[in-house]
């Protein structure tokens, strides 16, 4: 096996998605990754740069979460229940609910940045399927196209590198809690001046105390709803 992430496939498949998800895990169990942040026993996150991908920087995801994968699968792609217990994505707005693949197309505006970067959006696909045969629950988020949000030549619309998100059973409590497993790899876009092109190769860390804030308020919102 290389030392290359795999692409994304064009025509999006489920095999080839968890195929995917596989190579990963077995690339950071090889190690080269660098922890950037870990929370003993809940929480870990992993960088690495892959020169030649087009967005090479990538960055893994590790949670043990004390509630059942079902549970979090829901709580995760389910925008409604996010609208609840997200602090971190707010301004998300459902443009499509329904695509020919199964998924809902996303907008996601950010708010103003401060000076170099212009204001930026996403506009992303977000699938899920379920498993049960394996019991497995995966969500994979990509980018779209929608003709109701066309990009705007005032605002950079971001790149998705194909994020998944993979939930599987803690084998000791099966019933009670989970392991999620996740890739977020983006393209912020846009031109940066040469004195700021450091702030580019630093987005990538920012990512992890994002995903460890959606973490704790994902464990404060559905734990309080039960």
């Amino acid at each position: 096996m290389t030392d290359k992430a795999p692409t994304p496939p064009n025509q999006f498949s489920w095999d080839e998605e968890r195929e995917r998800i596989m190579w990963y895990k077995n690339d950071l169990e090889k190690g080269g990754w660098q922890t950037v942040l870990k929370v003993p026993g809940e929480s870990a996150y992993h960088i690495k740069k892959f020169t030649d991908d087009p967005i090479p920087v990538k960055v893994l995801v590790e949670w043990e979460i004390s509630l059942p994968g079902e549970v979090v699968f829901e709580a995760y792609r389910n925008f409604e229940e996010r609208k609840k217990w997200d602090t971190s994505f707010t301004s998300f707005q459902l443009v499509e609910t329904e695509t020919n693949e199964g998924g809902q197309i996303i907008h996601l505006p950010f708010s103003p940045l401060p000076w170099p970067f212009a204001p930026r959006e996403w506009l992303i696909c977000m699938a899920s399927k379920e498993l049960p045969d394996k019991k497995e629950w995966l969500i994979n988020t990509r980018d779209a196209t929608c003709s109701s949000k066309p990009e705007r030549s005032n605002v950079v619309r971001m790149k998705n590198g194909g994020n998944f998100y993979y939930i599987t059973p803690d084998e000791s409590r099966p019933n009670e809690a989970c392991k999620f497993f996740a890739l977020t790899n983006n393209d912020i876009g846009g031109s940066i001046p040469d004195c700021c092109k450091w702030s580019k190769s630093l987005w990538g860390r920012k990512y992890p105390q994002v995903f460890e804030k959606l973490r704790k308020d994902l464990l404060r919102g559905v734990t309080s709803k039960q």
